[in-house]
């Protein structure tokens, strides 16, 4: 464990933080179980209990900034969304794994919006656009990846896909604007940037196909039917 968290020391990044301190401190002082990293029960848990809707203004710009200046689609500012965009982001603080983060980068961060009808696979059969949701941006800070932590990006996705299923916080979001229900929540994965869905895949993403610009198109249904299972599309394009 030692040599895993000096290598990640030795990476200077402005959201690589050096997991040393927590690594010798999540037992907490006294003995305590403060966290367990590397359980994938114990990580499930943390992000149920501590993923938040970012609210405030002040909340909304913390998300913000990670998308201008950290994650590698935005870096150097400007904007990231078109203007009056409707989205919903979540960011996921892990103070008793982070002991001395910088103030403004949160362990994870999440935004969706309405997916772009042009990435909208035509198979789907959707009636409107706006059954359409799509993971515009996902960010997990380097000092909390494998191996730092156990599938935490994994875990992170879920959880929004389970409060999105379950019609929390984006009903929220569009009440009284919007009349659609969301039936699908789409990704994408660039493979001329080196990704390959994977982390998707493991989130229990469905592959979709493959789209015009030639991104991997991945999904989750999002509609349930009677007898709970979840609705939608099983055949895949042609």
């Amino acid at each position: 464990m030692v040599e895993v968290t000096a290598t990640i020391h030795a990476a200077p990044n402005s959201a690589r933080i050096s997991t040393t301190a927590s690594a010798a401190l999540y037992l907490g002082r006294g003995g305590h179980l403060l966290g367990h990293p590397h359980s994938r029960s114990w990580v499930r848990r943390a992000v149920r209990t501590g993923l938040r809707v970012a609210r405030t203004a002040a909340e909304k710009r913390r998300v913000m900034d990670v998308w201008r200046h950290v994650h590698y689609l935005g870096r150097g500012g400007g904007n990231v969304f078109p203007p009056r965009t409707i989205r919903l982001s979540y960011y996921l603080d892990l103070p008793c794994l982070r002991v001395q983060p910088e103030p403004w980068i949160p362990a994870a961060a999440v935004t969706i919006r309405y997916a772009l009808p042009g990435g909208i696979p035509a198979w789907l059969g959707l009636e409107s656009p706006l059954q359409a949701l799509e993971i515009a941006r996902s960010f997990v800070a380097d000092d909390l990846r494998w191996p730092a932590i156990r599938d935490l990006s994994p875990a992170v996705l879920r959880e929004v896909v389970r409060r999105t299923r379950e019609g929390l916080d984006w009903r929220e979001v569009v009440r009284g604007r919007v009349l659609w229900e969301p039936r699908w929540l789409l990704t994408f994965a660039d493979p001329a940037v080196g990704h390959d869905g994977g982390v998707y895949v493991g989130a229990g993403a469905r592959y979709l196909g493959e789209s015009a610009g030639g991104k991997l198109i991945f999904g989750w249904p999002l509609m349930r039917t009677l007898d709970g299972e979840e609705s939608g599309t099983c055949s895949g394009p042609d």
